[in-house]
């Protein structure tokens, strides 16, 4: 809103005023205040009762003398 009133030289008007006039009129709300809040679960917690019954994984990302370019570490876990 205020990035359109700077582009017309004959509408000139502080920001704080732009709003203050938003406010008063319930306009200065976030787009996404709409949306019902999320709720977050905490993780599973796994545990091995028996031998290898747990697996994880990972992926590192490792840089190169090349801009842009990298390789893949991918580890693979059994908890025991």
């Amino acid at each position: 809103m205020v990035a359109c009133l700077a582009e017309h030289v004959e509408s000139i008007i502080l920001e704080s005023a732009v709003y203050y006039i938003l406010k008063a009129e319930n306009q200065l709300i976030h787009r996404h205040a709409s949306q019902a809040p999320r709720q977050i679960s905490k993780p599973q917690v796994l545990s091995a009762t028996a031998p290898n019954p747990l697996y994880s994984w990972d992926i590192s990302f490792l840089a190169t003398a090349v801009a842009g370019q990298f390789f893949y570490l991918v580890s693979f876990y059994g908890y025991r």
